[in-house]
């Protein structure tokens, strides 16, 4: 490994273990508490160090959150999708983010869950690129399900956001609450399939 490569691979992993602070300290304080003081003091940095990587606290929030999106969009790529039968690759997207979710459960309540920070300008307004393809990915799998007669006719924008919010919903339940408060939980694997069974049905 030469000198440059080494560097870089130093670089990113300081970065991570930014990242990975800044995470411990949004899901033990949430958005508005947290500081570059805070991140440098947990891992014993100066605060110039993250700087270095981060130019504030509100790059550092749009960064996690786009990378998120990025690795969520990885986990159904399109290829992929069109190789499948319409409804099956329906199926298969509502199952990956699941199961997206629940492998990163940290990373998705920063990004999906948790209210937004007050103190970053531009957060509601910000484009996440990758979000945006994710959400237009599930989009056109709607429109081939309704042009293969499998769907009935409708608005295929609302048709999607119902659908997101549906499997958004299910995901954030098994993560925060699932297995607690003495309910009689079914298990996840039963609560997934009903809920795309629910969904699909709905759209049919």
């Amino acid at each position: 490994m030469g000198v440059a490569e080494r560097r870089a691979r130093e670089k990113d992993a300081k970065r991570q273990k930014i990242m990975d602070a800044a995470t411990e300290l949004i899901l033990s304080e949430g958005f508005d508490k947290l500081t570059i003081r805070k991140i440098a003091d947990k891992l014993e940095y100066s605060p110039g160090v993250i700087y270095n990587y981060f130019e504030d606290k509100g790059q550092l929030l749009f960064d996690f959150c786009e990378e998120t999106f990025e690795r969520l969009q990885d986990s159904f790529t399109e290829a992929e999708m069109d190789a499948l039968p319409p409804v099956q690759a329906f199926r298969l997207c509502g199952q990956r983010y699941i199961d997206f979710a629940l492998e990163n459960p940290a990373a998705y309540v920063i990004t999906f869950c948790l209210p937004p920070p007050t103190d970053v300008d531009g957060w509601i307004e910000h484009e996440a690129p990758a979000g945006t393809k994710s959400y237009e990915i599930l989009v056109e799998l709607i429109r081939r399900c309704q042009e293969s007669g499998d769907f009935r006719p409708m608005d295929t924008a609302a048709a999607a956001q119902v659908v997101w919010f549906a499997v958004h919903g299910l995901a954030s339940m098994l993560i925060l609450c699932h297995g607690h408060y003495g309910m009689p939980w079914a298990s996840k694997e039963d609560l997934i399939r009903h809920t795309l069974d629910l969904v699909e049905r709905g759209l049919r």
